[in-house]
């Protein structure tokens, strides 16, 4: 993937690599054929995960190409930090309890239509509850934040249902 300063991403080309070893000498001299197939005056940085293998192609390759910054991809160490961070005792509480939130209106078609409905009374910007993915890291934002946005709606939706259950109408 070869990104431009104006920020244009094109798809150099796609490669099966999965018969070769990947050391480092064997992706470094895969990173070298692209970067001499486009230029390599044109690239300023190649950025990868912090794997040692891609670590020690990425300083071969910066030594050969003194222009060439080894960087480590930021989406990536910060999706590290954000599991680590998942697996601390408050943080997975806090989660568990939005997603029993989130669970709640998405198995109910009635909790789900009358969160829907007091969203739009209540001019709720920003949409409704957002699920949890554990494979995406900003989904722990997304749904905790979600929860915090739509909080009027949910207990207005709450005291509706609580009403119908203490009156034996549900």
């Amino acid at each position: 993937m070869i990104i431009t300063s104006d920020r244009k991403e094109y798809v150099h080309s796609l490669r099966n690599f999965s018969k070769d070893s990947h050391t480092g000498d064997f992706l470094c001299s895969e990173i070298s054929r692209v970067l001499n197939e486009v230029g390599v005056n044109k690239f300023s940085a190649v950025v990868s995960d912090h794997a040692s293998n891609i670590v020690l192609a990425k300083n071969l390759i910066s030594a050969q190409y003194p222009h060439i910054i080894p960087m480590r991809c930021i989406a990536h160490h910060i999706n590290l930090l954000t599991n680590d961070i998942m697996k601390l005792e408050w943080s997975s509480k806090l989660i568990k309890e939005c997603k029993k939130i989130v669970k709640f209106f998405t198995k109910s078609h009635i909790a789900s239509e009358s969160l829907r409905t007091e969203i739009v009374n209540n001019q709720i910007v920003g949409g409704g509850l957002k699920q949890y993915v554990t494979t995406r890291w900003t989904t722990a934002f997304d749904c905790a934040s979600s929860i915090t946005r739509c909080q009027l709606a949910i207990k207005k939706v709450y005291i509706f249902f609580m009403f119908l259950i203490l009156n034996k109408e549900y």
